[in-house]
């Protein structure tokens, strides 16, 4: 349950970031952004770990947490 849980979410996630560059990174965050200015081009990269319920974060995850 909790698998299908954290995919939904995922999903959920990709689906709100419809208008930027998602990344699947899966190695100390799961997901990568870009988000590109069309009017100074500049590129805006954002990293981003997406949990559910209680779920805590790995060594590497609280490490890399800003």
């Amino acid at each position: 349950m909790q698998d299908q849980k954290g995919a939904m979410v995922e999903t959920l996630f990709r689906l709100n970031r419809a208008l930027e560059e998602v990344e699947r990174t899966g190695r100390g965050h799961d997901f990568k952004t870009r988000r590109h200015n069309i009017f100074t081009g500049k590129t805006e990269t954002t990293y981003y770990e997406v949990k559910t319920g209680n779920s805590r974060l790995s060594e590497l995850q609280e490490k890399n947490k800003t």
